[in-house]
C-alpha cells in the first residue's frame, strides 16, 4: 500500500498511474492499489498475452479522451503501436467491468 500511496502522491493534477501486472499476484496489487485510488481504477487484459495494465487516477475524470484526437498529435510510429491499445482504454473507461484478474 505504501508503494501506491507514494505513486498516487507523486501523480500531478489530471495524470494517470499506469501499472503492467506480469507474472505476480494481481488480486494483491489490485487490492492494495483499490485502498489508495478507491474506485479510479481501470484494468486491462492485453491480447494474446497474459499480463494486464492497471491505470490509477486521483482526480475525478471530467471526459474521456478521444483517442482519435491524441493519435492524431503522435508520430506515425507511435499510432500505428498505440492505437488499439489506446481505443481499448477509452472503451473500458466507459464501461462498469474491468478484465477478470
Amino acid at each position: 500500500v505504501a508503494f501506491h500511496r507514494d505513486c498516487a502522491t507523486a501523480l500531478a493534477p489530471g495524470g494517470v498511474m499506469a501499472s503492467n501486472l506480469y507474472a505476480t499476484d494481481a488480486r494483491r496489487h489490485m487490492r492494495s492499489m483499490r485502498r489508495v485510488f478507491g474506485p479510479r481504477l481501470k484494468a486491462l487484459q492485453e491480447p494474446g498475452v497474459d499480463n494486464r495494465v492497471v491505470f490509477a487516477w486521483r482526480d475525478p475524470l471530467t471526459a474521456v479522451p478521444d483517442p482519435d484526437a491524441t493519435l492524431r498529435t503522435l508520430p506515425w510510429q507511435a499510432r500505428l503501436q498505440l492505437a488499439a491499445p489506446m481505443r481499448r482504454l477509452a472503451a473500458a473507461l466507459t464501461s462498469d467491468h474491468d478484465a477478470p484478474l
